[in-house]
């Protein structure tokens, strides 16, 4: 519990969550705890912990730094926002192919890239992951098949941390962004040899030129797994 400052009520909670159009599911999924505890909080049976208490003072400040009722902006800089209907847009910087080098430039440097554009994306929900845009150059990515991509087609990327490369990737629906020092790549990851450290790299338009190849995680800079795409 912060000192000086009383602490945080059931009843701030459900107003702050009214205002901000936020079911009990979705207040907990932010703050990292179950929706039972929300509802023991709000109905005055359980009082909030000092740990809850600074996570919910963050998702707090989150929604005042957006400077509008029903937005958020998470501590990676996404932001998003309620519609009028009562949908979720979230906004993410869009890295192009021109920008690639000088992000690669700035990697490691929190806050030092500026994003020229940004794009947004209708979702589910609110989710605490690192996002980024890309805009596809190609068909190496489109092979006809509905969840296939096309050229110049904008996907949003959700980062996977580096810490659970190492675990595998797993089946993706629309593909992977993976960004090298090259290079903006967008495959499907088929398969990965732990022994190596070296993932298989395909293409979904069956044209000669788009053959397999093999990367060794040791190039890669940043890997996205790609959850939703606009035309």
């Amino acid at each position: 519990m912060t000192i000086g400052i009383p602490p945080i009520t059931g009843n701030e909670i459900r107003s702050f969550r009214k205002k901000n159009k936020l079911s009990q599911t979705e207040f907990a999924e932010l703050v990292g705890v179950s929706m039972r505890a929300v509802q023991l909080w709000e109905s005055g049976d359980r009082k909030v912990s000092s740990l809850a208490e600074k996570t919910i003072r963050e998702v707090f400040l989150n929604y005042k730094k957006a400077g509008n009722d029903g937005a958020y902006i998470d501590n990676n800089g996404n932001r998003f926002t309620r519609t009028n209907e009562g949908g979720l847009v979230l906004e993410v910087p869009l890295l192009t192919v021109e920008a690639h080098a000088r992000y690669l430039d700035d990697f490691g440097e929190a806050g030092a890239f500026h994003f020229e554009e940004k794009v947004p994306f209708v979702i589910d929900k609110i989710d605490k992951g690192n996002f980024l845009a890309f805009r596809i150059s190609g068909d190496s990515m489109n092979g006809g098949r509905i969840d296939d991509t096309p050229d110049r087609a904008t996907v949003l990327g959700k980062e996977m941390p580096m810490d659970l490369w190492m675990d595998g990737f797993g089946d993706s629906r629309f593909g992977w962004i993976i960004i090298t020092r090259r290079n903006i790549l967008f495959k499907d990851i088929v398969a990965f040899d732990r022994e190596t450290a070296t993932i298989t790299c395909h293409s979904r338009n069956d044209s000669p030129e788009y053959c397999d190849f093999n990367l060794c995680l040791n190039d890669i800079n940043k890997i996205f797994k790609v959850v939703k795409r606009t035309f």
